[in-house]
């Protein structure tokens, strides 16, 4: 079963990429808005939900049960709730890394709550990799889940124009606030990288393989990611056997 992440550069592709990626392979599809989503509602809906509710189990369920552990976790060392559905769930998962956007060290304590969500959101993807057949966007999710050997990672990227063309698209701008939008986007995305996952950002030996959108259309970018993911099943599954 199937566990793909996709990250780029902002305007690359990676959102209308992991759609229809996810529809071709017949998985779940998780980006940033999911998982904002799962966590405001999760305190009220969980239980409901998971516990009381004879069905099969669900993305939102997964989703919603592996913030449900992760804040138990929390509360368990003395860090309290607060955090995940304050500031924080905003700042990280519904807007584009702003929480990102300056570039001195973590100090505050509201940048510490930051860090703990992010912690948290980490260990749900990690959660919900596990039970396979997903197909992951953005937040760094190669990296968080660099260590599992049945992951898929696909990189992106584009020139100023397609990008730009992209989020005009997508975010209803004009070009100028288009280009606003991307240059402020991917500063505060390369500050992200920077001090909460401590890597190179968009360094091709991140990924299985890069996709260059100035030059492949988004249905053909996800087709081609499509067969590579299935044919890197086909040879984990091979080597796991031998």
């Amino acid at each position: 079963m199937p566990v793909v992440t996709i990250n780029g550069p902002v305007g690359s592709g990676a959102k209308e990429i992991g759609s229809e990626l996810a529809r071709l392979l017949g998985a779940d599809y998780v980006d940033r808005l999911i998982l904002a989503e799962a966590a405001k509602k999760m305190r009220a809906t969980v239980a409901a939900l998971v516990e009381k509710e004879e069905r099969p189990i669900t993305l939102k369920d997964r989703l919603a049960r592996s913030f449900q552990r992760m804040l138990e976790r929390s509360a368990l060392t003395g860090t309290g709730a607060d955090p995940f559905f304050g500031v924080g769930v905003d700042a990280m998962m519904t807007a584009y890394y702003p929480e990102a956007a300056r570039e001195e060290p973590i100090a505050s304590a509201q940048e510490l709550n930051d860090l703990l969500f992010f912690q948290t959101v980490s260990g749900v993807i990690k959660d919900i990799a596990k039970a396979g057949n997903v197909v992951i966007v953005g937040r760094g999710s190669n990296i968080i889940l660099r260590n599992m050997i049945q992951a898929f990672h696909v990189g992106l990227v584009a020139d100023w124009a397609t990008r730009v063309r992209t989020i005009q698209g997508r975010e209803h701008l004009d070009e100028k606030a288009a280009e606003r939008f991307v240059l402020s986007t991917e500063k505060a995305r390369a500050n992200f990288y920077r001090l909460f996952l401590k890597v190179e950002l968009d360094n091709p030996k991140q990924y299985h393989m890069v996709l260059n959108t100035q030059l492949l259309d988004f249905p053909v970018a996800a087709r081609v990611a499509a067969q590579a993911a299935k044919a890197y099943q086909e040879q984990v599954d091979r080597e796991r056997k031998e």
